[in-house]
């Protein structure tokens, strides 16, 4: 499976996302990450971990992310591609090969404003490629107010992606595992909610693809 967590709009947390993806997958799993954007914040984390790594990473952009992926895939159960905060060519490659895109949105106006590029993006890339799918999870949710529920309902007239149930709440946890390079699961005291929600995150994003 090639998964790539991906938006046209900076700051939305897609890095954290799957970087968490790929410290959980890579638990029972065979999981390289590709580093698909200019800023390499992936891999920073990843150097970051060291010696307690679980999973590959790659830097890798433009046509020959498109290119070596596909090879790459064959020998790993899985492939998380973190690419994104602008319409560049490595979102379209990563688009092209992908079987699911993942998009984080925060529940912020000039967020959900930039869903529609990713949806134009999204609908060209299934001109060549059919398998793909589509998800968006709300991320970076407000604990109280009515920001969640009013992204929601903008997320959803956009038929062609799929809102998931779950939504990650905006927790300091997820920002203090990155600067140690722990996973948000790996961090001490253990955060009962950020696990769980992240848990189930994941749950339904594999679920969905086995469908």
């Amino acid at each position: 499976m090639i998964l790539t967590v991906g938006n046209t709009k900076g700051g939305t947390g897609k890095s954290t996302i799957a970087v968490n993806l790929a410290i959980h997958r890579a638990q029972t799993h065979k999981v390289m990450l590709v580093d698909g954007d200019e800023q390499k914040s992936a891999l920073s984390f990843t150097d970051l971990r060291g010696a307690k790594n679980d999973y590959t990473a790659v830097a890798l952009t433009g046509l020959s992310l498109r290119q070596q992926v596909p090879n790459i895939a064959k020998l790993y159960d899985e492939v998380i591609i973190d690419v994104g905060g602008r319409d560049s060519g490595s979102l379209r490659a990563a688009l092209t090969i992908s079987d699911l895109l993942v998009i984080p949105i925060a529940p912020r106006t000039f967020d959900v404003w930039a869903l529609e590029e990713m949806v134009l993006l999204f609908d060209e890339a299934q001109g060549f490629n059919e398998k793909l799918q589509g998800v968006v999870v709300l991320n970076l949710a407000e604990v109280q107010g009515k920001d969640n529920e009013a992204a929601k309902q903008a997320i959803l007239e956009y038929q062609e992606l799929t809102l998931l149930d779950t939504v990650i709440m905006r927790r300091k946890v997820y920002a203090e595992s990155i600067s140690k390079g722990l996973g948000v699961m790996e961090m001490k005291p253990r955060n009962v909610k950020a696990i769980a929600e992240f848990e189930h995150l994941v749950e339904e994003i594999y679920r969905r693809n086995s469908q």
